[in-house]
């Protein structure tokens, strides 16, 4: 068993989309559970064929009145995906996440299957900062765009809440705009890259939910580089303490 977290450092550039590329090529004899635990709120209860309940409201609201509360009660299935759905508001979403505070980790990964982890936005006061600090390992989904580089520069108050080495994941820019290489990041933050993830629109939908086919989506950008980033990850976690690969500024 092992947690993945994904989480950004400013705005939407599709952490929900690379959690769910992920988990669309996860191995297949390995179970998986998608957690959302975006501050912000759900986002999967309005793309999904999921009910508003189970899910981490419940949890949070069961775990007052139960020492003994397990996950699995509140999960549910929708289009091939285990899910723990958030509410999509985000001061509900807010009062369960600090609710079940610290308790929610091991909640989560105490049911032996994988976890991925939808953090929405990190920082500091994030909500969400127990889960990925707990988690074997933290993606942060970044644009590739030398702002972006700029603002990872400025995160060391982050990624020193992170007590395992996050990796960066880089989501590919426009075709034609000058972006930041995974050298690059690796140099800046300090830490490995796991590699770059195709800017696709059309299959990140059918992910998250809209009209497509299996087909469409075993030919898309985002899928096949989402397969190489799963190997990166899986050696990256192969490695319970990987050293920084260079000097963050």
């Amino acid at each position: 068993m092992t947690s993945l977290a994904l989480g950004s450092l400013k705005g939407s550039p599709g952490v929900t989309a690379a959690a769910a590329a992920l988990l669309h090529v996860w191995p297949a004899d390995r179970d998986v559970v998608l957690v959302e635990a975006d501050p912000a709120g759900g986002e999967l209860l309005a793309r999904w064929p999921l009910a508003s309940e189970p899910g981490l409201a419940t949890l949070a609201a069961a775990a007052r009145h139960d020492s003994d509360v397990t996950v699995a009660d509140h999960l549910q299935h929708a289009l091939g995906v285990t899910v723990l759905a958030a509410p999509l508001s985000a001061d509900a979403c807010r009062a369960a996440l600090r609710a079940l505070g610290p308790r929610l980790p091991p909640l989560i990964t105490d049911g032996g299957a994988d976890v991925v982890v939808d953090c929405g936005r990190l920082h500091p006061d994030s909500a969400a900062l127990p889960v990925a600090a707990s988690a074997a390992l933290t993606l942060l989904v970044l644009p590739a765009t030398a702002g972006e580089l700029h603002r990872l520069a400025c995160a060391q108050s982050l990624l020193t809440c992170l007590p395992r080495v996050a990796a960066v994941l880089v989501v590919a820019a426009d075709t034609g705009q000058a972006a930041p290489t995974v050298r690059d990041v690796e140099q800046v933050a300090g830490i490995p890259a796991a590699g770059v993830l195709a800017r696709d629109p059309r299959a990140a939908a059918i992910l998250l939910g809209a009209p497509g086919s299996a087909r469409t989506l075993a030919r898309s950008p985002l899928v096949r580089s989402a397969r190489d980033v799963l190997d990166a990850v899986t050696d990256l976690l192969a490695d319970p303490a990987p050293d920084r690969v260079g000097a963050a500024s």
